[in-house]
């Protein structure tokens, strides 16, 4: 799996409340690896929602400014640059 990045949201800002969601955006080649990574996700029960994208299918170029700008890297593969 690619690099999952918390992007453009409150989270990543440092400004979220009680209730926010958790935005996380993957790069990644496949809708696959969102739907598995959505499944663990699911089974952690955790209290808070979270919304999952594939950055190469987003079409607002505006928010992928917003992810270039503010998205923090939550993991990277080992030896991946």
């Amino acid at each position: 799996m690619s690099r999952p990045r918390c992007w453009r949201g409150s989270r990543a800002l440092g400004q979220h409340r009680s209730g926010s969601v958790i935005d996380l955006c993957l790069e990644a080649p496949a809708l696959g690896e969102l739907l598995l990574l959505g499944a663990e996700l699911d089974d952690l029960l955790l209290p808070w929602r979270i919304d999952l994208q594939l950055q190469h299918l987003i079409d607002h170029p505006t928010l992928l400014e917003g992810i270039a700008r503010a998205g923090v890297v939550l993991w990277e593969q080992p030896g991946a640059s």
